[in-house]
This record gives C-alpha cells, structure tokens and sequence, in this order.
C-alpha cells in the first residue's frame, strides 16, 4: 500500500508539498500510479482532487483542458477537440480507462507506446507546468524529451493543456494499431490536411515525429506515397517493447501514416 497520500484542494498546495524533501509521486488518473505505488511503498500525491484541474473551456483562441480532465470527460464535451475526442474513443483499455484515465497523466507518463502524446504534439498544444515560483509553458512536441521523460521538473506539475483554436479547411485523419482491446499502441498516426499535409507518427517512435510532406503529395500512387513516408522515417528512433520490436514498428508505422492521410483526404474526422 502507499506510504501516505495526499489530497490538496488547491494547485497551490500541491506545488508546496512537491517542495518538500520527500516528494510523493504524482497522481493524475492513477491508471499507472497507483499499482506503483501500492508495490513500492510511495507516498501519492492525488491531483484529482483539485477541481480546477479537471474540465474543458474554449475561447476564441484556444480550448483550455484541466490536466486531470479524463477521456470520458473529452467525449462529454462537444467543444474538446474533435481529434482527441476520437482517441478517446479508442484509448486502450475500454471504458475503465476513459472513465479514470486522464489526459494530462497520460502525457506526464510519457509512454512512447500510448495514445496520447502524438495527438497533443499533432495539434501543436502547448503544455502548462506549475511549481511554487510560478508557471511555464513548453510546446508538447518539446515536452516529450524521451521514453518516459517529460519535460518536467521534481517540483513540477501539469495543469492544463492549451490547444489552438483550430483553422478553417482542416481535414483530419487517425488511425491506430494494436493487437486488442487491452493492447498498448504498435503505432498511431495523426494527419492534418489544411493549408500544408502533416502526418505525426507516435508509439512506433521513442517521441512523437511530425513529417511535413510537399504539395501534391496525396495525389502520387499509393505505394509510392508509403515509400516516400518511409524515406522521410529513415532516421527515426524507433521504439521496441513486449508488443513489438523497432523493426517491426519501422515496417508497419508508414503504412498507418498513409492510411490516416488517406482517411484525412476522403472522411475527415467528425467533430
């Protein structure tokens, strides 16, 4: 069981007991956490409790989401994204996850093979870190540094995730691969038509990768189009895990980034 927990009220009291010698381990669903921490010993500290870390507000340039906001929450709200509503839809693990998983935990995890990195750095969000000398905000594609480190401080903690007020014209595309319901991601492609074609590749890689492809692109044949995404992954840093090896993921994440330009093309995601 955890060696103590803790249940603040504020952000403010949070980032003080993050200043303290004995730093609990932060909790933001508690999917990953708690199962730690129960085996380990730890003390927790529980974000879930602070309420003006859980919810959706838009403005007319930005959607604001609460770094405890779960995927159910994300479904609830029309306004959300209409890309994270979709991979929320499809979060790994079925409605247990949607209901108790959290976006901003996910992110703070920074699991190379999960859902939620590479949609946040495909939307250009920008992350919003707090401690006792103030906030920071650090752009997501920057805030995934490496496999399970995100660019946060021991007296740091996630509050919010600010994604820009979407353009006119966009088109999107997402499409995963996994082996099951229960099955962490082999890899998921996000892709953007506007003005410019974007595909961004993550659980196959180490961080999200973001390919900015030339105009014209979606009009070349198919399997020429998943040769030039595959020249453009020459030097990606591929990801192995349990599930699948890099060179396994290297084969088959061109393949997803085709399929979600091509649904992107034609569909579009619905908001």
């Amino acid at each position: 069981m955890a060696a103590a927990y803790f249940a603040p009220a504020t952000v403010a009291e949070a980032t003080r007991l993050l200043g303290h010698a004995e730093r609990p381990t932060v909790l933001g669903g508690g999917t990953l956490t708690m199962p730690r921490a129960a085996a380990e010993g730890l003390a927790v500290l529980d974000l879930t409790t602070i309420p003006a870390l859980r919810g959706i507000t838009t403005s007319a340039d930005e959607t604001l989401i609460g770094a405890t906001t779960s995927y159910a929450d994300l479904l609830a709200t029309p306004v959300a994204p209409p890309l994270l509503r979709r991979i929320a839809a499809g979060i790994t693990g079925g409605p247990q996850i949607r209901n108790q998983g959290t976006i901003g935990g996910s992110a703070c995890c920074a699991n190379p093979a999960s859902d939620i990195p590479a949609g946040l750095v495909a939307l250009g969000a920008t992350m919003i870190v707090a401690s006792e000398t103030g906030t920071r905000r650090v752009p997501a594609r920057g805030f995934f540094r490496g496999p399970f480190a995100p660019d946060l401080r021991p007296d740091e903690i996630l509050t919010h995730i600010s994604v820009p007020a979407g353009r006119g014209g966009q088109s999107w595309g997402y499409v995963k691969l996994k082996h099951g319901e229960s099955s962490w991601p082999l890899a998921v492609t996000a892709a953007c038509i506007s003005a410019g074609i974007s595909v961004t590749i993550g659980a196959a890689t180490s961080v999200p990768t973001t390919l900015r492809l030339p105009p014209g692109t979606l009009t070349i044949p198919r399997e020429q189009l998943i040769g030039l995404l595959r020249e453009l992954l020459d030097d990606a840093h591929w990801w192995s895990d349990e599930l699948a090896d890099a060179a396994y993921r290297a084969t088959v994440a061109p393949v997803i980034a085709y399929r979600a330009l091509a649904q992107a093309r034609t569909e579009g995601i619905p908001a």
